[in-house]
């Protein structure tokens, strides 16, 4: 107890600079509790996001009725976010969906808080319901704070035949929202770009004044204290600076949750109460980071307490293993393996390459803290080459105390590492998004289904050409597309002379390729005449005409064109086509939506059920390259400065004996500066690596983002640089008179 009580005493020894170091201590755990807790708090909240959008997804029946359906459910988009709009039957029997007290009345919309503050801003989304205003949906009726969802109200005569029939809120089958494939990805990247860089930190604190304390346990074990009371000692002083800065921690992150409800991560929202983990799960990680914290002091202490004489007489003079390359070379053969692997693995055995690529980054990570003082000696070993002083004297520095020196720049060297590689990842996702992108023809078709009208009703929507509508003739199971329109309106929407059309006449329609149409298909043309029949349209009497009406996504061309004066008079189904230049989502669906509150139209692709994998990984990838870059950045800060106060005696002895300040302060410099650039390139170069075989897996061809890389590897080389002189300004004041006086 006695022993605990004097670690205790000893956390804070030292006056101003020993409580300085248990600060920066205490701040690097607390750090890694906040890192901690949010990595895995995330894969905590993707988890509780799928619950809420399992618990909001309708229940749809399989058989159901036209007589029976109550809701229309409308995709649609604002800025790459999902929006999704609920239009429910207001003269029927509706389930109330989650997070309202009631179905909407007709001529009512109930909009998420998210949606409600867009549309205060926005006249694109305002002009979009122009319903009245109902109660807002609350929390539980919401997968995360930003989303946009609106519910409305309508008769059911005007639901058209796109329409569904609800049984119920909370479908358990729904499809996840999360992309799998890009989850283990990101997953990767998180361990990667943020639990490497802050457990890098923490150790980097842990190991602040490492020498100071070593001669200090030294000095404990020369005055008879025996080997495990020394240990206890070392482990109580670390131990409660640790648990310090964990609870610490634990309270900033927690606090942080109870004053932000709602909290934003880039484009990534959530609620405050999807990301607060049990607290068994805290008190097990709090425990985990403190028995490290305690476990790295131990490790490196341990030679000191065992052989204490020893150590006194040649603590400076340490060897350095080649073997330390041995992580870093496994590290780069399996980064190598996973390349070549890449041009030979098929994109569905995506599990067992990521397997082979996580181990890659993670043996490199490894391979570059452990191989840092093997780096130093060589660059120690080289500079005393050199006859300049600072040179000699950094040289000197590096060779003989080199784990010191390198360790501080590691957690930076992992976190560029880590950057780099999240990089070329991020390039891949643009580059998926991108193929997601569809070419604009320079006439868009727009397809509109909605309640039965007549063209009338969508002709604001384009000056180009009236509506064409869309209709189906024939027995039930039997059906075949029609079109009623003139031979001008069909050169408007498909861009083609079109000089075998006549107006007055019923015409066959078939794909411009001849592989593709079916007119010589004897059962095809019993059904077509079948088909006409039915309907008391004429036979066709002219050839059949080539045609495509093209969509943003493809080309459609029906089975019959029949002249407007023979075609029923209103259509569920209608084609309005509009030139290239005019054709903007936003403004035409805000357009249709004043015609129509319950039509639908076919704009991009929008996937409701799942989320905007692109943009949301993207804003991952950005704070974490930022995180983890200040991480780094801070650790390699406070340990430069906080070693050459540590140094500062030996400093003053050479003042004392006649060494120039401006070499002391240069040789500071060069103690961090060229193993920093050194491990930096080399951290960068091992980023292209691994960035070249991921590239290579997922998009062959994908160039490596090199402006973004450098500009990484700029922003690492001006930290080192800024750390250096920061240091050297630290122990600026070397009066000579005052030291020999100290002495």
């Amino acid at each position: 107890m006695r022993d605990s009580a004097l670690g205790v005493r000893l956390a804070g020894a030292g006056g101003l600079s020993g409580w300085l170091r248990m600060v920066l201590m205490a701040a690097g755990s607390a750090a890694a509790v906040v890192v901690v807790f949010t990595s895995f708090g995330l894969a905590r909240v993707v988890d509780r996001q799928d619950a809420r959008a399992q618990h909001i997804a309708p229940v749809l029946a399989a058989d159901a009725g036209s007589a029976n359906v109550n809701a229309v459910l409308i995709a649609d988009g604002w800025e790459r976010r999902e929006l999704r709009r609920v239009v429910l039957a207001s003269d029927v029997d509706v389930p109330t969906p989650p997070g309202l007290s009631r179905p909407p009345s007709a001529g009512e919309v109930m909009m998420s808080p998210a949606l409600e503050r867009l549309a205060a801003t926005e006249p694109l989304i305002a002009g979009r319901f122009p319903q009245a205003r109902g109660p807002l949906i609350e929390p539980e009726g919401l997968v995360a704070p930003d989303q946009l969802l609106a519910y409305l109200g309508a008769p059911s005569s005007e639901i058209g035949p796109l329409s569904s029939v609800v049984e119920s809120f909370g479908d358990p089958s729904a499809s996840s929202r999360l992309d799998l494939r890009a989850a283990r990805t990101i997953a990767m990247l998180i361990a990667l770009l943020l639990i490497a860089p802050v457990v890098m930190f923490m150790v980097v604190c842990a190991r602040l004044s490492a020498n100071s304390r070593t001669q200090r346990l030294v000095a404990l074990r020369l005055l008879g204290l025996t080997r495990r009371r020394t240990q206890l000692v070392n482990a109580s002083e670390i131990g409660v600076t640790a648990a310090a800065g964990s609870v610490a921690g634990l309270i900033v992150w927690n606090g942080w949750l109870w004053l932000q409800p709602e909290v934003r991560l880039g484009v990534f929202a959530w609620y405050s109460s999807d990301i607060r983990l049990p607290v068994w799960q805290q008190c097990t990680i709090v425990g985990a980071l403190v028995v490290t914290s305690v476990a790295v002091a131990a490790t490196a202490s341990r030679d000191a307490i065992s052989q204490p004489s020893r150590t006194r007489r040649d603590r400076s003079s340490r060897h350095i293993s080649p073997w330390r390359l041995a992580p870093l070379t496994a590290g780069a053969v399996v980064l190598i393996v996973a390349r070549v692997r890449a041009d030979v693995t098929a994109l569905d055995d995506f599990e067992s390459w990521v397997l082979l690529f996580g181990a890659g980054l993670g043996l490199t990570a490894i391979g570059l803290v452990i191989a840092a003082p093997l780096a130093a000696v060589f660059i120690g070993r080289t500079m005393m080459r050199s006859s300049r002083p600072p040179v000699l004297l950094a040289g000197s520095r590096l060779r003989h105390d080199p784990s010191s020196t390198s360790r501080v720049v590691a957690a930076l060297a992992v976190a560029l590492f880590a950057a780099g590689v999240a990089q070329t990842v991020a390039v891949a996702l643009d580059r998926s998004a991108a193929d997601n992108q569809h070419r604009i023809p320079a006439v868009v078709n727009l397809e509109i289904i909605g309640p039965a009208t007549d063209a009338n009703t969508y002709q604001s929507l384009s000056a180009l050409a009236e509506p064409l509508a869309s209709f189906r003739i024939g027995s039930p199971g039997n059906e075949i597309d029609a079109i009623a329109a003139t031979c001008t309106q069909l050169r408007a929407a498909t861009i083609q002379p079109l000089t075998d059309c006549r107006d007055g006449n019923v015409q066959l329609a078939q794909w411009t390729e001849p592989s593709t149409n079916n007119s010589s298909d004897p059962v095809y043309d019993a059904l077509l005449a079948e088909a006409l029949a039915d309907a008391a349209l004429p036979s066709p009497t002219s050839a059949p005409l080539e045609m495509t009406i093209p969509f943003v996504d493809g080309y459609f061309t029906p089975a019959v064109i029949v002249p407007p004066q023979l075609a029923p008079a209103t259509a569920s189904r209608f084609y309005i086509p509009i030139p290239a230049d005019q054709y903007d989502t936003q403004t035409l669906t805000t357009a249709l939506a004043a015609q129509s509150p319950t039509a639908i139209w076919n704009p991009l692709i929008t996937q409701i059920d799942r989320l905007d994998t692109a943009r949301v990984y993207r804003g991952f990838i950005a704070a974490g390259t930022l995180a983890a870059l200040m991480i780094g950045a801070a650790a390699l800060t406070i340990a430069t400065i906080a070693n050459a106060i540590e140094h500062r005696s030996r400093l003053r002895a050479l003042a004392a004996i006649g060494a120039n300040p401006a070499s002391i302060r240069l040789s500071i410099v060069l103690q961090t500066a060229p193993i920093s650039l050194g491990l930096l390139v080399l951290a960068s170069v091992a980023a292209l690596v691994g960035g070249n075989a991921y590239l290579q897996f997922s998009y062959p061809g994908s160039t490596i983002p090199l402006r973004a890389l450098s500009a990484l590897l700029a922003f690492s080389v001006a930290a080192t640089t800024a750390a250096a002189l920061l240091a050297a300004t630290a122990v600026t004041h070397l009066n000579r008179n005052e030291i020999v006086r100290q002495e």
